[in-house]
């Protein structure tokens, strides 16, 4: 059972309004609609509140990075992260422990709070003409489109964790796909049936976004995570927001989620064939990877150029500070880091620099503020990172393999990235398939350490959880329990 309200919040990010803009709310705590869509401001921050509330440490700003799902994906030591009692419990899978079910139904009512929100959104928009808007059909596509793309993404994750992978075979009905505002009650579907309207929603949202995105702002990839001139901050920081490549990037990873292997090799060369043509105005595509391994504050500890996708916290660095720090001791300390790199012969790898090794404390820099004092290595410190461009080579390198493509552009793809972060080490184009899916797995935990993305990329394979020398079996545990008052007797 769906149970949540309407809680559109009018919080403004980047500047576009005040930041204590907040709607007012009738008595019975639903938003006003008269006053929230009167004019064209009000979608505007109605699509910031949802990126807000998304980035908050119970969503993307913790929980589903560096937080919950990190801890299942054996990241931690667990003698450290038993300080948190929730963690305590789900580094070893228990999930009916009482803290663990608390964090799990947060996560289940906000990811199903902001797919509200995006549902009043897209149903007031669609009643609105262009005219309304002052850039016309640009403006309402990209809001409309913005708002469609999450609400698939957002199903796609709660699939992701509340459902069994396709690979096992297991199609039952885990969770509802709700795309109507309001609703009290919507009856769970079947995964497949779940992964096809996300799908149907992202390439609705592909075509809505690309107007914006490829047509008007030829350099909107460029900066994506600064203003553009136009004085207009609410079609600057595409990085940050459901951009066209983000969009068709999240393509990519559903369907290889759902075993489209063909479907999700044309939507990664897609944007693997953007990117390579935009080059010199996105000056991505791992030119900093050497920038890792700077000592001191000016370090690319996020790997930012390389980032399609992110969340955006202003206090992100804050509320890490608060939550890893216990009497100038840190917490939330690595397990097994060396054996990503050194004990695999990539000692020469650059991610090892976002590992605070000093004093053996084993921490990741990733979400630390270094004190850089220069603007474009201050604006990673804020960021959330949900999809790079490294897993679109990922996903070239997988789908490659074994295909009529052929297992030499298969390890093309996979060098390209070990390449851009300093791997020496070469892979030959006669490994065998497993020892292919091994380099994707330990390619993978380097990559998305601390980001969250290890967990899905287990679940997805079913494959043992690793730690250093350590195996962990899930098979069940791989999918999380509704939250009690959901489940329908």
């Amino acid at each position: 059972m769906i149970r949540y309200k309407y809680l559109l919040l009018f919080m403004m990010l980047f500047g576009l309004a005040a930041c204590n803009a907040w709607l007012d709310v009738e008595s019975d705590n639903q938003a006003s609609d008269e006053k929230m869509f009167k004019d064209y401001t009000g979608f505007r921050s109605a699509l910031n509140g949802v990126y807000y509330k998304l980035s908050e440490p119970e969503m993307y700003g913790r929980e589903l990075s560096w937080g919950f799902l990190s801890v299942l994906a054996q990241t931690y030591d667990a003698a450290d992260v038993s300080q948190n009692k929730a963690y305590k419990a789900a580094v070893v899978y228990d999930y009916n422990a009482s803290d663990v079910k608390k964090l799990i139904s947060e996560i289940w009512k906000g990811a199903y709070n902001a797919i509200a929100n995006c549902n009043k959104l897209i149903a007031e928009i669609e009643s609105k003409d262009a005219s309304f808007f002052p850039l016309g059909e640009r403006e309402r596509n990209l809001i409309y489109g913005e708002a469609l793309a999450l609400r698939g993404y957002l199903h796609l994750d709660l699939a992701r964790m509340f459902a069994p992978a396709p690979t096992t075979g297991n199609d039952g009905a885990y969770i509802p796909y709700v795309t109507v505002y309001p609703t009290h009650y919507e009856s769970a579907q079947p995964t497949t049936e779940v992964l096809r309207l996300a799908k149907e929603d992202l390439l609705r949202a592909k075509d809505l976004v690309a107007q914006n995105d490829t047509l008007y702002d030829n350099f909107a990839y460029a900066n994506r995570f600064f203003a553009d001139d136009s004085g207009n901050r609410f079609f600057s920081f595409r990085g940050t927001r459901m951009n066209y490549l983000a969009i068709c990037g999240t393509l990519a990873r559903l369907c290889l989620y759902a075993g489209e292997n063909e479907e999700a090799n044309r939507y990664a060369s897609h944007v693997y064939d953007l990117v390579e043509a935009k080059t010199d105005l996105w000056n991505i595509y791992f030119t900093h990877s050497s920038n890792l391994n700077t000592s001191g504050s000016n370090k690319y500890v996020k790997a930012y150029d390389d980032i399609l996708f992110a969340f955006y916290n202003k206090k992100l660095t804050e509320d890490v500070e608060d939550f890893t720090e216990e009497a100038g001791m840190p917490k939330m300390l690595l397990k097994n880091g060396s054996t990503m790199f050194g004990d695999r012969g990539d000692g020469d790898d650059y991610r090892q620099y976002l590992i605070d090794w000093t004093l053996g404390a084993n921490r990741s820099q990733k979400w630390l503020d270094l004190g850089a004092s220069e603007s474009f290595l201050k604006v990673q410190y804020a960021l959330i990172p949900a999809l790079r461009f490294s897993e679109i080579c990922y996903i070239l390198a997988e789908t490659a393999y074994g295909s009529a493509a052929g297992n030499a552009e298969a390890v093309a793809y996979l060098e390209e990235v070990r390449g851009g972060r300093g791997c020496k080490r070469n892979i030959s184009e006669t490994v065998s398939a497993i020892s292919f899916k091994e380099e994707l797995i330990w390619e993978g935990m380097k990559e998305y350490l601390t980001e969250g993305q290890t967990f899905f990329m287990f679940k997805r394979l079913n494959h043992p959880v690793l730690s250093g020398s350590e195996s962990h079996v899930l098979g069940n545990s791989f999918v999380l329990p509704l939250p009690d008052d959901e489940k329908v007797f």
